[in-house]
């Protein structure tokens, strides 16, 4: 029973519904997973350019780009990475290196660096599936 004061309001949420329904396929697993990768690729590269070239260069090839696995249907992140068996002493240089050198720290400035770019990436590729 209504009182005379009461107020209803009917509201069509179908449409909304679809919309959500319609992001959610576009936002599968793969789909996330391709963009994250793309975005890990553009810090692997920069991480490649930054690390000092040593006598074998070794140090450079190590930069790598990985797709981590997912958990329960969930999309796995893509990383940077150093690949340590075919350089182990990334992180000296890095870190610790107190040959005539020193430091040279390249793989957190490479991704301090590419912050905004990668955001930027990350950005246009999600509204490019929301529309």
């Amino acid at each position: 029973m209504t009182k005379k004061d009461d107020v209803t309001f009917n509201v069509d949420t179908s449409e909304v519904d679809r919309k959500v329904r319609e992001l959610a396929e576009k936002l599968d697993a793969e789909t996330v997973e391709k963009i994250s990768y793309e975005g890990a690729e553009m810090v692997t590269a920069e991480v490649r350019r930054r690390a000092p070239r040593g006598p074998t260069g070794r140090l450079k090839e190590s930069a790598v780009t990985r797709q981590l696995d997912g958990k329960f249907g969930s999309p796995g992140p893509a990383i940077a990475a150093m690949d340590f068996a075919v350089a182990p002493h990334a992180w000296l240089a890095e870190y610790y290196n107190p040959s005539r050198h020193g430091t040279q720290p390249y793989f957190r400035p490479a991704i301090d660096a590419m912050r905004s770019e990668l955001k930027r990436h990350m950005e246009r590729s999600f509204k490019r599936l929301v529309k």
